[in-house]
């Protein structure tokens, strides 16, 4: 994972992906109205079609009332890299953030220091043919676990 800034005011989901995906931000595509924060129409499927050049779909499972609204406490974490979707302390919506197993290891905002107020969706990458995967490059998998490396 590289850390990849904002650029704009409603990007983070892009700055998360180029950040998890090790690629250039302009790589990715921008998910939402830059002027409103709107979710640009089928946002989903633009997504889905650039993960699939990746060999990943999209996986995003919501918060469901009752649940610790604390990612540290998220029934979804996995010893790898995602995105949580959590409450911003800075407009009236949601903004994205790079976890690492229940670990937030990257906030692309630029007053990350707010922090957030809970925790709203899970985002997760599903590899397409998990057989594609290779087993030789370094991961974040702990000492004596598989470690599960890009698709190729």
């Amino acid at each position: 994972m590289i850390p990849v800034a904002q650029r704009t005011r409603f990007d983070c989901l892009t700055a998360c992906l180029a950040s998890i995906f090790e690629c250039r931000y302009e790589d990715v595509p921008v998910f939402c109205d830059q002027e409103t924060g709107e979710s640009a129409p089928l946002w989903h499927v633009a997504l889905d079609g650039w993960l699939a050049d990746r060999g990943f779909a999209f996986l995003q499972r919501v918060r469901e009332e009752g649940m610790d609204d604390d990612p540290m406490f998220c029934p979804w974490a996995y010893p790898g890299y995602w995105i949580v979707g959590v409450k911003s302390p800075r407009v009236d919506g949601e903004h994205a953030v790079v976890m690492c197993g229940r670990e937030l290891v990257w906030d692309p905002h630029p007053e990350r220091e707010q922090g957030h107020r809970g925790f709203l969706s899970a985002d997760h990458f599903v590899p397409l043919d998990p057989a594609r995967l290779r087993l030789d490059r370094p991961s974040v998998a702990p000492a004596g676990e598989p470690k599960i490396g890009a698709v190729t």
